[in-house]
């Protein structure tokens, strides 16, 4: 739940895509056979705030670039796996301007259906082609088989410090949603994650809201979110000292994996815990030896045991973006990549994702994207646009 960009989203896990080329493209759905228009040339000075992928050919990219009319929101598609991308229409909310209609996430289920996202909830249903305004807000938004789980602010563009959420669920393309049994809690900064039918809501608690801690409540659902059950920050393990959870990963075997970082201003390293019965009980903590510098951003657990970090280190006005894995379940850490750009060029974090068991992504300074497709030991770097 770090704040800022964090990650991509795609079927199953989370997932990003390549930079490339603004040249244009004509394609079909493989699974339903919806033309595809061809797009126009990628934006001058496009910057990625989120990217979608379902499977490993048809990806999403929002983001902004200059423009003399605001908002400058932009979209991006590829279908073929990022090698290269063309422009599309975007929704007509602003990036940043959270006080009145704002999108910075993005979600697709299926190559026609979509979301963006934050105080504004958009839809698409022919990929892209067209954008709609829903009813709502989804300030953190899911998807797990048919089924899409939105966190929901009762004031989403005032309320932080402290606003109270509420879990709702739609199916995936209907326009109507409904209350899920999942308790209200107050806080900020929530996520969601979701895989086969077990389903995280996190949301992080605000000293600035006057809150004594920033502690993490986690909202656990096995069964689609019918039913929930309410667990306090497993990272809360010191008596002397504050660690929090930061970011929550899972996988479809009841594989549950938790980024704890201490509080600012308190001693300590991150680490990981992981869970094998969903949450409700952690193992040993396992330090991020591989992360140095600063701190560990975002996690993703791909497999029971393969988990990864994105990692910011360095100092001044060029910090290093990093990935770190671990294939032992945070036992031990390797650096595998390594990408430089200007401090605060990705929100604070950057963010990471696999499509498919090999094929996976990291966006590290918004203006490159790295791909993976031996699952995580060698990266190629690219950009959207030169």
């Amino acid at each position: 739940m770090t704040h800022g960009l964090r990650r991509l989203a795609f079927i199953g896990v989370l997932a990003l895509a390549l930079g490339g080329t603004g040249s244009t493209v004509a394609a079909f759905s493989a699974a339903t056979r919806v033309a595809i228009p061809p797009g126009g040339p990628v934006p001058a000075g496009f910057r990625i705030a989120d990217l979608s992928f379902v499977g490993t050919h048809e990806g999403w990219a929002l983001g902004t670039a200059p423009c003399t009319h605001k908002p400058c929101t932009s979209m991006l598609r590829t279908t073929n796996g990022g090698a290269s991308w063309v422009g599309i229409p975007a929704p007509i909310a602003s990036l940043t301007n959270c006080t009145h209609t704002c999108v910075s996430g993005l979600r697709f289920a299926n190559p026609e259906v979509g979301y963006a996202f934050r105080s504004s909830l958009e839809m698409t249903t022919d990929g892209g082609s067209s954008w709609h305004k829903q009813s709502g807000n989804a300030i953190a938004l899911g998807i797990t088989g048919d089924t899409v789980i939105r966190v929901r602010a009762n004031h989403p563009s005032g309320c932080p410090p402290g606003c109270t959420f509420r879990v709702q669920s739609s199916s995936v393309g209907s326009t109507t949603w409904h209350n899920l049994s999942a308790p209200h809690v107050i806080g900020d900064f929530p996520d969601v994650e979701a895989a086969g039918a077990s389903v995280i809501v996190s949301i992080e608690q605000n000293p600035a809201g006057g809150a004594p801690n920033a502690h993490a409540t986690l909202l656990l659902s096995a069964n689609h979110g019918r039913t929930w059950r309410k667990r306090n920050d497993p990272c809360a393990r010191r008596v002397a000292g504050e660690d929090d959870a930061v970011s929550v990963a899972m996988t479809t075997h009841h594989r549950v994996a938790v980024l704890c970082r201490p509080r600012r201003g308190n001693a300590g390293h991150d680490f990981v815990l992981t869970s094998s019965n969903g949450g409700r009980t952690f193992g040993h903590p396992h330090a991020i030896a591989a992360a140095g510098g600063k701190h560990a951003a975002y996690l993703v657990a791909r497999t029971a045991h393969a988990l990864f970090v994105a990692t910011l280190t360095g100092t001044g006005s060029q910090v290093h973006y990093n990935v770190d894995v671990s294939r032992n379940g945070g036992h031990s850490w390797t650096r595998t990549l390594r990408t430089t750009g200007p401090s605060g060029s990705a929100g604070r974090d950057g963010f990471l994702g696999f499509e498919s068991a090999n094929v996976g992504h990291f966006v590290g300074n918004r203006r490159t994207v790295s791909r993976t497709s031996d699952a995580g030991r060698t990266w190629a770097t690219h950009h959207f646009a030169h």
